[in-house]
């Protein structure tokens, strides 16, 4: 639908003595009017605060899985370097277990960024279209009321 402006919709069919009341109702409707947009605002304001802690608690997971996946991988290495001195399939065994957490650990990793740096901002995106989506038809739901009270 076209956006109408102010003067469109009072020069359509209204009397002054319409215009008047809507503006009354107006007036008098903003202390529930405003409370409703600014509960609607702090909603939007909420889920955009809360998906991006969710993005810094993504990185920060990124950081321990990197961090412990390192220190777990070298250290089975190590100690089946060690152990092949000693038992050559026990420290061979060891160091798969090794670099199986270092795998394991990469994949998660790759995973998790993935998701902190690429799916997220994409549900933000959709987020702030969602918003502007909901502006949008609280303008035409404005105009709509006005048009039916003074038409």
């Amino acid at each position: 639908t076209e956006a109408l402006n102010f003067k469109e919709i009072d020069n359509q069919t209204g009397t002054a003595g319409n215009v008047a009341l809507f503006w009354t109702l107006l007036i008098v409707t903003l202390p529930i009017s405003l409370t409703l947009v600014a509960m609607v605002a702090a909603l939007f304001a909420g889920a955009f605060l809360a998906l991006s802690a969710v993005i810094a608690a993504l990185i920060l997971l990124l950081i321990c899985i990197a961090g412990a996946g390192t220190g777990l991988s070298l250290f089975g290495i190590i100690y089946g370097i060690t152990q092949t001195f000693s038992t050559l399939p026990v420290g061979v065994y060891e160091i798969g277990i090794g670099i199986t957490i270092g795998g394991v650990a990469m994949l998660l990793s790759i995973l998790v960024y993935n998701f902190a740096v690429r799916l997220m901002p994409i549900i933000i995106g959709y987020l702030f279209d969602f918003m502007k989506y909901v502006c949008r038809k609280a303008k035409e739901l404005f105009f709509y009321i006005k048009k039916e009270c003074i038409g």
